[in-house]
């Protein structure tokens, strides 16, 4: 195990108030922006915060003061490498009072059985809505037996949308009464000031022309391949040159290179990868889209909202929490190809009603700063009541 920190591990923590945080990777994901914020603002009122982290990967978010243990490299596997990465985290929990899991499935199946062996009590962080991606699993019934059993048996879980909430009610039979929603919150200001970092010059010239945007990992949930498709529509409809830059690095890369040569695109679609920074990217395109079929409360929406972009947004249940149809965006069944294409070309045809909706959202998304987060942090996390 790979440990980083400030504090000795051997040392004791008897009347100390700890926290442990359990999350798959800490690369440039949403998830790791949001617990990157949750133990910044932990730190001051707990006496130790840790974060035990299931892969060492290249980029990290790192938050001074906070402890970090890492269990195995990218490379390995986890699953031939079970039992010593159980061993490792039983570890680390003896050294904390609460034990919360911050990603779905894996971190947290592991959080609860950990936490239950070691008589810790945990919490339980809910970033999607469970069903909906269960069902893309190769063996979906034991994994809804897994959330029945490890959700069911937490202390408290912790959704970021309502749809979330719901979901964990009517699908797994979770008391409504231990779910509490919190929001993902955005660190306005840090985005404004990074958004002005210079990109590289090859990255820059790709928004000499118009600019669809998006953001998230090149998975299945994310819909890219119904998004390459509106893409050729559009740029066949639309008289000037357009761009889709792609953001994110996931296993579907291979599948939409080859997908970006079949529908001849290879000039107008860029998948640059993961960025540490996305935010210059998001400040110079003339449009963000989010097309996902499945989602939690992404927080490549705040971002865009922030940055005062005009959003193409799939009509799922998470995203309405916050985006508003001809309001404060324009929303899209992510399963109709003319939807989204109608809603692009609305945009690119009338920059008047962009500006608007740009406008609306940035008004919007003031509710979501992390500064109006702090007392709620505090309360979601606090260990007493919970043993």
């Amino acid at each position: 195990m790979v440990y980083y920190g400030l504090y000795d591990v051997e040392e004791g923590m008897d009347g100390m108030k700890s926290i442990l945080f359990v999350i798959d990777t800490m690369s440039t994901g949403g998830a790791q922006k949001v617990l990157s914020l949750i133990t910044k603002t932990l730190l001051p009122v707990y006496d130790r915060v840790g974060v035990f982290v299931l892969k060492n990967t290249e980029s990290h978010f790192f938050v001074e003061g906070v402890e970090y243990y890492f269990a195995i490299e990218e490379e390995e596997k986890i699953t031939t490498n079970l039992f010593p990465i159980l061993n490792q985290l039983s570890n680390a929990m003896q050294e904390y009072d609460v034990i919360v899991g911050f990603m779905d499935f894996t971190a947290n199946y592991l959080t609860s059985l950990c936490a239950t062996l070691n008589k810790k009590p945990y919490m339980l962080s809910v970033r999607c809505e469970i069903s909906s991606v269960i069902e893309c699993f190769k063996e979906p019934s034991i994994n809804k037996s897994l959330v029945k059993l490890c959700y069911g048996n937490a202390q408290k879980i912790i959704c970021n949308s309502l749809a979330s909430k719901n979901d964990l009610v009517a699908h797994y039979e979770i008391d409504t009464q231990k779910i509490e929603v919190l929001y993902n919150p955005i660190d306005i200001a840090s985005t404004v000031t990074l958004s002005q970092e210079v990109i590289p010059k090859d990255a820059l010239v790709l928004f000499e022309d118009k600019t669809i945007l998006a953001v998230g990992r090149l998975s299945y949930e994310k819909n890219y391949p119904m998004l390459l498709q509106a893409f050729q529509i559009l740029q066949k409809r639309y008289t000037h040159p357009l761009k889709l830059i792609i953001l994110g690095e996931g296993e579907m890369r291979h599948a939409l290179e080859e997908m970006i040569v079949s529908l001849a695109l290879s000039d107008s679609v860029c998948l640059l990868g993961n960025k540490k920074n996305v935010y210059p990217y998001i400040s110079r395109a003339d449009i963000f889209i989010h097309p996902s079929c499945s989602e939690g409360f992404p927080n490549a929406l705040l971002e865009a909202a922030t940055l005062q972009k005009p959003i193409v947004a799939s009509a799922i249940a998470p995203i309405k929490e916050f985006i508003t149809h001809e309001e404060n965006g324009l929303l899209c069944d992510p399963y109709n190809v003319e939807e989204m294409v109608f809603a692009l070309e609305k945009l690119l045809c009338n920059p008047d009603l962009g500006d608007t909706l740009a406008k609306r959202a940035r008004q919007r998304v003031e509710a979501f700063d992390q500064r109006y987060f702090v007392e709620r942090f505090l309360l979601a996390f606090e260990p007493e009541g919970l043993r």
